[in-house]
C-alpha cells in the first residue's frame, strides 16, 4: 500500500526537471537580451577587420537632414592597404575613407553621407569598395560592401499603385494620380512634378485636394501609339533633388483597335486540299468609338485566302486547290475610307483527314 509515496516521489522529481528547465529558459533569455551587439562585417575579407560600426539602419531623420554612417576598418596585413570606393547603389551617396592608403595596423574609416528625402518605406543603400595590397611579391585585391538604410520623417503613399490605361490606339489616354501625406503632421512632401518614361506622356499637377490638405492630386496623359503593351514608369521626385525618385508608379498601356470581331479570328479546319470553305467575320464597332469599315485585304498576300467586305462584317474564304498546304495562316486588316488600320484578324486553316491513316 505504498503506492502514493510512489507518486509523491514520481511528483516530485517532475517539479524539480521542470523548474530546472524554466530556470534555464530565464537564464538563457537574459544572456541573449544583455548580451552586447557585435560588430558588423560586411563581408569576409582578408586583408581588413571591422573594428567599428554604426548601426546599419541609421533610424528616422528629419527631412532634408544628413544621414551618416561610419564603418572603421583595422589593416591585418603587413603591407599598405590601398582602398577605392568603386560603386554606390545612388549618386545621391558621398563616401570617404579617411585613409585611402591604411597601413599595418592602423585604421581608417569609411563615412557614407546621404540626405534624407520622403519615401514610402526605408531607403538602402549600398557602396562597394575594393582593396589592393602587395604581398610576397603578389598583387591582391578584394571588394567589400558596407550597406546604409534610413526612413525619413516624412512619409507618403501613391494612389494608385499601378496605373494603366487602356484606349484605341490613335486616341490620347490619361489617368489621375494622388500623392498622399502620410507622416505624423499629415504634411505633403516637398515635391517636383512627376516624370514620365513613355515617350509622348506628361504629368500635370491639378493641385490640392478640397477638404484634404494632405493630398495633391496629378493627371498623367499622352497618345496611344501602337497596339499592344507599352510599359514605363512615373517617377516622384523630391524637390530639388537629382538622385533617385522617392517612388516609382508602372505605367502600363494598351492600345486597342476601334473595331472588334465576332469570332476573333477565321479558322477552317478542312477535311482535303479539294475542299473550299467560307466564313463570316462580324465587325463591332467599341463602345463610343465611330468607325466605318471602307476595305478588307490581306497584311501579306496569301494564294488560297480570299476576303471581302459587305455590310455584316468581312467573308473569308479559303480556296480549294491539290497544291494547297496541309496548314497555314494569314492576317486580314480592315481600312476605314482614310486607309487608316481599324482591325486586324488572324486566319489559319489545318487539314483533318476523313479518317487515321493505316
Amino acid at each position: 500500500m505504498n503506492t502514493p509515496k510512489r507518486w509523491t516521489a514520481l511528483l516530485g522529481v517532475c517539479a524539480a526537471v521542470l523548474v530546472g528547465f524554466l530556470c534555464g529558459q530565464v537564464q538563457a533569455q537574459t544572456t541573449e537580451a544583455t548580451e552586447p551587439p557585435k560588430d558588423e562585417a560586411p563581408n569576409e575579407l582578408k586583408s581588413l577587420r571591422v573594428v567599428h560600426a554604426d548601426p546599419e539602419f541609421v533610424g528616422t531623420v528629419k527631412e532634408k537632414d544628413p544621414v551618416v554612417r561610419r564603418v572603421a576598418f583595422f589593416n591585418t596585413t603587413k603591407s599598405p592597404v590601398t582602398l577605392e570606393v568603386i560603386s554606390k547603389s545612388c549618386s545621391c551617396l558621398t563616401t570617404e575613407f579617411t585613409r585611402p592608403t591604411v597601413q599595418p595596423g592602423e585604421t581608417t574609416t569609411l563615412t557614407i553621407v546621404a540626405t534624407s528625402i520622403p519615401s514610402t518605406d526605408s531607403w538602402a543603400f549600398q557602396v562597394t569598395f575594393k582593396a589592393m595590397w602587395d604581398e610576397e611579391g603578389q598583387r591582391n585585391e578584394e571588394r567589400g560592401q558596407v550597406l546604409m538604410r534610413y526612413r525619413c520623417d516624412a512619409l507618403f503613399s501613391v494612389m494608385p499603385e499601378l496605373a494603366v490605361v487602356t484606349k484605341v490606339v490613335g486616341d490620347d489616354g490619361w489617368i489621375d494620380l494622388s500623392i498622399i501625406g502620410e507622416s505624423e503632421t499629415d504634411q505633403l512632401p516637398a515635391f517636383d512634378t512627376p516624370i514620365a518614361t513613355v515617350e509622348g506622356w506628361k504629368v500635370e499637377s491639378i493641385g490640392p485636394v478640397e477638404g484634404a490638405p494632405n493630398v495633391f492630386a496629378f493627371r498623367a496623359h499622352g497618345p496611344i501609339s501602337k497596339i499592344g503593351r507599352s510599359t514605363g514608369e512615373i517617377r516622384w521626385m523630391a524637390k530639388g533633388a537629382d538622385s533617385q525618385p522617392m517612388k516609382r508608379t508602372p505605367l502600363i498601356l494598351t492600345g486597342i483597335w476601334p473595331l472588334r470581331s465576332m469570332p476573333g479570328g477565321a479558322v477552317f479546319v478542312p477535311h482535303v486540299a479539294g475542299e473550299s470553305m467560307t466564313k463570316a467575320v462580324r465587325l463591332i464597332e467599341r463602345a463610343g468609338v465611330k468607325a466605318k469599315a471602307w476595305s478588307v485585304s490581306l497584311v501579306e498576300e496569301s494564294e488560297w485566302v480570299t476576303t471581302t467586305l459587305d455590310a455584316e462584317g468581312v467573308k473569308v474564304t479559303l480556296r480549294a486547290g491539290e497544291k494547297r498546304p496541309e496548314f497555314g495562316s494569314a492576317r486580314a486588316r480592315v481600312l476605314d475610307a482614310e486607309g487608316k488600320a481599324l482591325l486586324e484578324f488572324p486566319v489559319a486553316w489545318w487539314t483533318t483527314p476523313t479518317s487515321l491513316p493505316r
